[in-house]
């Protein structure tokens, strides 16, 4: 017996074994695992988000200012408001964020969009001097306030 009709054996046997699922019976199964998902706890999920934004909050302050606001959830969607176009982005291909919610509430089925809050976005006001530059954004990040007084910063007026 040489190694060319032990290969050829071990493959014929290997393919006997193998079952033929139907590809109608692939998709059903497809399809009754997804609209089985679990539902979105409302509760569980907010302690992941805040649990989420506290691990990021020293390296990636855009996405934990807008981390802040609770999300909203809509099936298996957990919807982000965002005040501005630019911070779209930061909540929409952030692929870390819904991995760690998933793993967070089990529940593979999930996904984060963002979605522009018109509210916000009509109500910027257009701010003129430094002064209320510094205070518009001091509002938005508490942060600023603390990076002023420890390297001794001052507005003029």
């Amino acid at each position: 017996m040489s190694l060319k009709n032990l290969h050829a054996g071990a493959l014929q046997s290997r393919q006997q074994s193998q079952i033929n699922i139907p590809q109608q019976s692939v998709n059903q199964s497809v399809s009754s695992t997804t609209s089985n998902a679990p539902a979105i706890d409302k509760n569980a999920l907010l302690a992941a988000w805040k649990q989420y934004a506290q691990n990021i909050a020293q390296n990636d302050t855009r996405l934990y200012n807008i981390m802040i606001a609770e999300p909203e959830i809509q099936g298996n969607e957990i919807i982000v408001k965002v005040q501005n176009q630019y911070q779209l982005p930061a909540i929409v291909n952030n692929a870390e964020l819904t991995n760690y919610l998933r793993n967070a509430l089990r529940n593979s089925s999930l996904h984060v969009t963002a979605k522009l809050d018109v509210n916000t976005a009509q109500k910027q006001e257009i701010v003129y001097t430094s002064r209320q530059q510094f205070e518009k954004m001091s509002q938005q990040n508490k942060e600023l306030l603390r990076l002023m007084e420890n390297w001794g910063f001052f507005l003029d007026s």
